[in-house]
């Protein structure tokens, strides 16, 4: 949203600086985007007064001037402009001076022969235009020497504002200046009552059969001169980057921003006697203002007469009603559209204007006759004619809604006990609410029709802490507290994510349909953003991916990620929604080192990601298979299990997938499937027991079968004495000519200690007797070394 100082001051009566102003609205919660000076642009350029304008000596195409720029002695200009003349006022750059056009400074020069002190400048020169046929000729009273850009009525500072959605005040200057008025900036003008005294009744009638349209105002003005606005007029809307068209359009351009309220002009002379506010059928299309026609779906609400689609309501006119200058009857509408069918007519042609932006946020129902009053009287004293009485048919919704404001929430929200229901309920009158009743801790409030956003008792509060000042809010110490005794699962799992060296990222649950195609049948959006998010995600390894390329475009190769969301998949015609732990490593284990160099992410570290996982949660009894979906490499994928239940997958991601996603791998992937993990007892924690005796280790290498997995193995050597054993790691894979076709040797590192004595040789000959049995009686496995 944009706006003037100047505007602003038809609005608000204040002495504050623009950049008092600008600090107010931040404290307000307006973000401030921009502050425009137009004035800089042309710093240094003057008015000044052609005296004499005499042909060049030595050329017949160019002038030799004599120009009073008010510092006393006139200065000699050579001039090649065909409109130069004696007494013409003009834009004079001074020797030195930054021509915007070229962005180098002016210089003294010497043209066929003669000195050329200055120069009298073209709007193509100062970037006022496009293109120029000659000098600015300026009408204006002010001396010489007197600034340019007052001159031209650039002097106007502009501010552009962030408005949030629930603003929908805030879209006009009206709004802005209220709010200002309200944070103690100045004083809020009365707005001027426009009334008309016509005895002629409208002759367009209007029915209104879209109950998305409930309340329609119009008025028809005949015997208007359609021609360019006035000057002021035209400033303001360049200002704030409307283009000027004509008087008529430019008067319900001008109250839009002014007011808030969209309004539209007919050319009454080509629309019917009756017009009809009604839904849209299927395929009708409409040729728009902005020279685009477009095809309209049913439900959408237009405006209409016995020929046809005459405007999109509340999105944009038609060209075949437009004003013209030949328009001499207008027919203009104030009406209250529906936010939401507003809204998603727009979303679904695609169509972004002024007045959608304003319908979709909510208009305030009580300004409508009010600019419908001041659009009459605007163009009554611009273009001349004579207007009949308003028409108004249907009612304007209701839109005051009343809420209690409690000391007890109050204080519970701010913190700050020293704010009373007494100072409250001042800084809410200064918005505009009204107090309906009031006790010592409650307050009953009624909202204005601008702020329907106040519908609940924290926006009450938020609003005061607004005017009051974010900082202005008191400091208070968090209270201290004993630590959670419980901690929900899905923070074990975050938590157990972090110590594997993960980073967590938040992503899209949308993602574009070929994607999805990759990871199973996703849901498709019935009205998508835009294609790269018409279907919910199938799995979270979209967004993964995604993460991934475009951190490798930022040549960041050795990503870690994982994520905890939801993911969504068609099944039986139903959506299946299921809370899922992802994640991803890239590439390399770290960055290259002269001590220990990184090497390629595998299979075994995703699947280390999972187990640390399993065991946060302490879950127990799983299984690992080689299984796994089509969108893991064959071969190099597998699955955790508790019987049928899947628990999770891992592995590296399909070569064909990282081609699609243009990646550099490999990729290991893994999805835990929160919902599928077995239901957690409340334990206590088991204490830590410590033994002081010597821990001993002992490390096997056992020729197994070639199918056997080295998780089978671990949970063999397990049960000779589950006491006595502190951790088993496998250290060592063979598999060669050193033993049998079939077989393989798998190294093992056991780690033993008592809690009671310290281990004898005898205990250690015992111990490797038992696993050796074990071993060979389930696993089919032989010893083939054993060593301390």
């Amino acid at each position: 949203m944009k706006f003037t100082l100047s505007w602003l001051s038809d609005h608000l009566e204040t002495s504050a600086s623009m950049l008092e102003i600008t600090n107010a609205l931040v404290d307000l919660g307006l973000e401030v985007e921009g502050i425009e000076n137009p004035s800089e642009k042309l710093a240094g350029f003057v008015v000044a007064t052609v005296e004499t304008a005499d042909r060049h000596p030595d050329a017949d195409r160019l002038s030799l001037c004599q120009v009073n720029d008010g510092q006393g002695e006139l200065i000699q200009v050579v001039c090649g402009a065909k409109n130069v003349r004696a007494g013409m006022k003009v834009a004079f750059a001074r020797v030195g001076t930054v021509i915007p056009a070229t962005g180098q400074a002016l210089k003294a020069g010497v043209i066929r022969g003669v000195e050329s002190q200055g120069m009298l400048c073209s709007a193509e020169e100062l970037l006022l235009a496009e293109e120029s046929n000659g000098i600015l000729d300026l009408q204006t009273d002010l001396p010489p020497g007197s600034s340019l850009a007052a001159a031209l009525g650039l002097d106007d500072v502009v501010i552009e504002v962030s408005v949030t959605p629930n603003r929908a005040d805030c879209f006009s200057v009206r709004g802005i200046a209220r709010d200002l008025a309200a944070a103690d900036l100045g004083v809020l003008k009365p707005l001027k009552k426009f009334s008309f005294a016509s005895s002629k009744d409208c002759p367009i009638k209007v029915t209104l059969t879209d109950p998305a349209c409930t309340y329609f105002n119009g008025c028809l003005i005949e015997g208007v001169t359609n021609g360019p606005s006035p000057d002021w007029l035209q400033k303001r809307l360049i200002s704030v980057g409307q283009k000027p068209i004509s008087a008529l359009v430019d008067i319900t351009n001008y109250l839009c921003f002014d007011l808030g309220q969209p309004l539209h002009a007919f050319d009454a002379d080509k629309i019917s006697s009756v017009l009809y506010v009604q839904p849209a059928k299927e395929g009708e299309t409409l040729a728009a203002l902005n020279d685009q026609t477009y095809t309209l779906t049913t439900g959408m609400t237009t405006v209409r007469d016995d020929r046809g689609i005459l405007a999109l309501a509340g999105v944009m006119g038609g060209e075949s009603s437009a004003c013209t200058s030949t328009t001499t009857r207008v027919f203009l509408e104030a009406a209250h559209f529906d936010a939401l069918r507003i809204a998603q007519t727009g979303q679904a042609l695609n169509l972004h204007t002024d007045a959608r932006a304003r319908f979709e946020r909510g208009v305030d129902p009580e300004q409508i006759i009010r600019s419908l009053n001041a659009a009459t009287h605007m163009i009554l004293d611009i273009c001349g004619g004579e207007a009949s009485q308003p028409l108004k048919v249907g009612c304007p919704p209701e839109n005051v809604h009343t809420t209690i404001l409690t000391q007890k929430k109050l204080t519970s929200l701010t913190g700050d006990p020293h704010l009373t229901m007494n100072q409250a309920g001042k800084s809410l009158e200064r918005l505009g609410l009204t107090i309906q009743s009031e006790t010592l801790d409650t307050l009953t409030i009624n909202t204005p029709s601008w702020r329907h956003d106040l519908q609940i008792e924290v926006d009450l509060i938020e609003e005061v802490l607004r005017l009051n000042g974010y900082q202005n809010i008191s400091v208070t110490s968090l209270p201290i507290r004993p630590p959670c005794e419980r901690i929900k699962p899905v923070d074990k799992v975050r938590q157990a994510f972090c110590q594997q060296g993960l980073d967590e990222i938040l992503s899209w649950s949308f993602t574009d349909q070929t994607t999805s195609n990759f990871f199973g049948e996703g849901v498709e959006l019935s009205a998508p953003l835009n294609q790269d998010m018409a279907v919910l995600r199938p799995s979270l390894l979209t967004g993964l991916l995604k993460a991934i390329c475009y951190n490798q475009a930022k040549s960041q190769h050795n990503s870690t990620f994982f994520e905890i969301a939801h993911q969504f998949q068609k099944q039986n015609d139903r959506v299946h929604e299921e809370n899922v732990a992802a994640g991803v490593r890239v590439q390399s284990t770290g960055d290259r080192h002269w001590l220990t160099p990184p090497r390629l992410v595998d299979i075994f570290d995703v699947k280390g990601d999972v187990h640390a996982v399993l065991d946060a949660l302490g879950i127990q009894g799983y299984q690992v298979d080689a299984s796994g979906p089509d969108y893991y490499h064959p071969g190099r994928k597998g699955t955790f299990k508790q019987g049928a239940k899947i628990l999770a997958y891992f592995g590296e991601v399909h070569p064909t997938i990282l081609k699609a996603f243009d990646l550099q791998g490999p990729v290991m992937g893994f999805e835990i499937f929160l919902d599928r993990l077995p239901a957690l007892t409340a334990r206590p924690p088991k204490p830590l027991t410590l033994s002081p005796y010597q821990a001993v280790t002992r490390d096997f290498a056992f020729v197994v079968p070639q199918s056997l997995s080295s998780d089978a193995l671990i949970k063999t050597i397990q049960k000779a004495d589950k006491t006595l054993i502190q951790g088993i790691q496998l250290f060592d894979l063979y598999q060669g000519d050193k033993v049998e076709a079939g077989k393989k040797s798998l190294g093992v590192e056991v780690k033993l200690q008592s809690l009671e004595r310290t281990l004898t040789e005898e205990d250690l000959i015992a111990f490797t007797q038992n696993v050796t049995q074990l071993v060979e009686k389930h696993c089919g496995g032989v010893l083939r070394m054993a060593a301390c």
